[in-house]
C-alpha cells in the first residue's frame, strides 16, 4: 500500500479489513516537519520466537520511537501463519501505532 498527501507532523485514524470484518480504529502519525530528529527503532531476526520479540518491541516503544525497521527473519519458516499470528499479537499495542518497514528475511521464503 502507498498513501499519499499526508501533512507531516499529523496523528491519522485508520481501520483495515472488509464489511463486518473491519480492526478497530488505530492511529499513527507523520514524521514532524520542523527538521527535528526522527527516531528509529530497529530490530531483527527473531525467528519465531514471539515471547522475545514482544519484550523487544516493548521496550523500543517506550523511547517513543518515530518509526520502525524490522530487518529481516520473523519467524523460522514464513509459511507458517501461526508464527505470524503470534509475532503481531506479541506486538500487539505497538504496532498499531507505529509505522514500521519489514524487511524480507532468508526466512521469511518468500512469504
Amino acid at each position: 500500500m502507498h498513501l499519499c498527501g499526508l501533512t507531516a507532523g499529523t496523528t491519522y485514524h485508520y481501520r483495515v479489513g472488509t464489511g463486518a470484518h473491519m480492526s478497530a480504529d488505530s492511529t499513527f502519525t507523520t514524521a514532524p516537519a520542523d527538521g527535528r530528529p526522527v527516531r528509529i527503532l530497529v530490530a531483527g531476526d527473531s525467528r519465531g520466537n514471539a515471547s522475545t520479540w514482544g519484550e523487544v518491541i516493548q521496550a523500543g516503544a517506550a523511547e517513543a520511537p518515530d518509526l520502525a525497521i524490522f530487518t529481516g527473519d520473523a519467524n523460522d519458516l514464513g509459511s507458517i501463519q501461526d508464527d505470524w499470528e503470534a509475532w503481531f499479537a506479541a506486538g500487539k499495542g505497538v504496532l498499531e501505532h507505529l509505522p514500521l518497514m519489514m524487511v524480507q528475511g532468508n526466512h521469511e521464503n518468500n512469504a
